[in-house]
């Protein structure tokens, strides 16, 4: 655990932060969640992890390759949901389908898994591409039921899905819409809130789509680029039918992200993709790409990777936000991008120190392979895949795949922020501005990493930390000018009263094996969520008064 005197060099640069705090600060260690060979919760061992999201809590699910009895590959494809096996091939559906295999997953905006699988029906003749959801296949191969599409409509297979809004799948597959037309290939929104979904057909080959003139070739299957956001924007790798050789494109919500031949951001470059780019979204029609552009002037070919029109790393160039990284060659970067526009990506480069890769939020450095360890073990290289790297939807949390020394893959979160807020607001207090409150560290409880940090105290202050898994609201209470946001059993770092001095800020270490209790410490267990508040001497017109922070709560893991 860490001590007091290691964040006192930081409380500075806390308290001159924005009122937001929006960036408290993260833990310089990623957690490992799995490593390759560790037992999972039904006994198996897990070998490969092959797809995984976070929310915005930090709660993870991942689909893992075990060595349990496979089905159809070569590893038996489990679902984890916080290290809980909650499906599996060869489970049983309440409709009588098997599971024969578990494919991609996607997490919607209120935190709920969704995976894509195939099962195998009974009395069908074959296997079936499907979409899971609570235990029930929402969307299944066969006749498409719902309005937006003729009734003779019959879904062939599904390529791969994304959830955007809420209750909204966006489904990149082929289908036959018309007996005449045959099978094409299709990107169907589906509305899947009650009744029968409502759906639209946002892509469909040999039809142009928006702002392209020529019509759509193909949808490519297992795309690893296919990305949509809770506002509905999504982007989609096409190939365009332009000629003897279909033409690759891409497009985000109508209008047009790339397509070879075109203007790339680097001057007096054009794209030039032989392989599917690297491709992700975020709101309001904002994404990234990253693959080759190729300069008409000089006749080199270099990966750039850009978003919209802003070059965020350019091979052979200097890595923007750093002063001597020079971005090594690379073509498909592994990248996402949270729906606050702000992207993620791990990219090579090279510096008098030698090779290494970079993981970067923008335009600043987030881990490092030299340097950077996962649970106290040095990362040795990311994984590499064009999807390796997911964040959660408010980029406060991120998962990602690496390598520790002897090979040894590891999946890994990443806290940027620790906790949130609670819906329960103080009062200003002398100073004019309410006291915040933010958690530093780790929520991982193996970490013993975490402290709570109180700013915009008044200065030279007392105060002490109160914590409680019940929330709760008392207004002004025991004569207090605040408000108090937890209830049930409270707890006080008595042992931690401490003044605010001239920086009108106070940080108090938690031990998560000892929290305080009115009938004595306990230790946090996986999943609880404690509520935090710190209570304040003040000052009034009338003389002294007390008060209280904004409330903060912690899940922990």
């Amino acid at each position: 655990m860490r001590h007091l005197i290691t964040r006192s060099a930081q409380l500075l640069a806390l308290t001159s932060l924005a009122p937001t705090l929006a960036a408290a600060m993260p833990s310089d260690d990623a957690q490992i969640l799995i490593r390759e060979g560790d037992p999972i919760s039904n006994g198996e061992t897990g070998l490969i992890f092959t797809d995984y999201r976070i929310t915005n809590t930090g709660s993870w699910a991942a689909v893992v390759g075990t060595d349990g009895p496979a089905v159809l590959g070569f590893f038996r494809s489990v679902l984890l949901r916080d290290g809980d096996v909650i499906l599996a091939e060869g489970d049983v559906l309440p409709s009588g389908a098997i599971v024969q295999e578990i494919g991609g997953i996607a997490i919607d905006p209120s935190g709920q898994v969704l995976a894509q699988i195939i099962i195998d029906p009974p009395g069908a003749a074959s296997f079936v591409d499907a979409i899971w959801f609570n235990g029930i296949t929402i969307l299944r191969a066969g006749p498409i039921i719902g309005t937006g599409v003729p009734a003779s409509a019959v879904l062939d297979e599904i390529y791969e899905f994304e959830v955007g809004r809420q209750d909204e799948l966006l489904v990149a597959g082929r289908a036959s819409l018309s007996a005449a037309a045959g099978g094409r290939d299709v990107v169907l929104r589906m509305d899947y809130s009650g009744g029968l979904p409502a759906i639209t057909v946002e892509a469909i080959s040999d039809t142009p789509i928006a702002p392209f003139s020529d019509p759509i070739k193909s949808i490519p299957q297992f795309a690893r680029s296919f990305d949509a956001v809770s506002d509905g924007t999504f982007v989609l790798p096409i190939d365009l039918d332009s000629g003897p050789l279909p033409t690759k494109a891409g497009v985000a919500s109508g209008f047009a992200v790339y397509a070879d031949g075109d203007p790339a951001p680097p001057i007096n470059t054009v794209w030039d993709l032989p392989d599917r780019p690297s491709m992700c979204a975020g709101l309001g029609g904002s994404y990234a790409v990253g693959g080759w552009t190729f300069n008409i002037v000089t006749g080199e070919r270099r990966g750039v990777l850009a978003k919209g029109n802003t070059i965020m790393a350019l091979e052979g160039s200097i890595l923007p936000g750093t002063s001597s990284f020079v971005v090594r060659q690379f073509a498909q970067p592994t990248i996402d991008m949270a729906e606050t526009g702000e992207l993620f990506f791990q990219i090579p480069v090279t510096s008098n120190q030698g090779d290494v890769e970079l993981m970067m939020v923008d335009d600043r450095l987030l881990l490092r392979t030299d340097s950077s360890t996962a649970s106290g073990e040095r990362i040795e290289e990311f994984a590499g895949q064009q999807d390796s790297l997911r964040v959660s939807r408010d980029g406060n949390h991120c998962l990602f795949h690496a390598k520790l020394s002897g090979n040894v893959e590891v999946l890994c979160a990443l806290e940027r922020r620790v906790g949130g807020e609670i819906n329960c607001t103080s009062e200003p207090n002398s100073t004019g501005q309410r006291g915040r409150l933010v958690a530093t560290g780790s929520s991982f409880i193996a970490a013993d990493d975490l402290e709570l940090v109180a700013t915009q105290l008044p200065p030279d202050s007392f105060g002490y930390l109160c914590l409680s898994l019940t929330p709760g609201f008392i207004a002004n209470p025991g004569g207090s000018v605040g408000n108090l946001c937890l209830g049930g059993q409270i707890g006080r770092y008595v042992d931690q009263v401490q003044s605010s001095g001239v920086t009108g800020a106070i940080v108090t270490v938690i031990d998560v094996n000892s929290l305080p209790q009115p009938q004595g410490p306990v230790g946090a267990k996986a999943g609880d969520i404690w509520g935090f508040q710190m209570w304040h001497r003040d000052s009034g017109p009338n003389g002294p008064v007390s008060n209280w922070t904004d409330p903060w709560a912690v899940r922990f893991r």
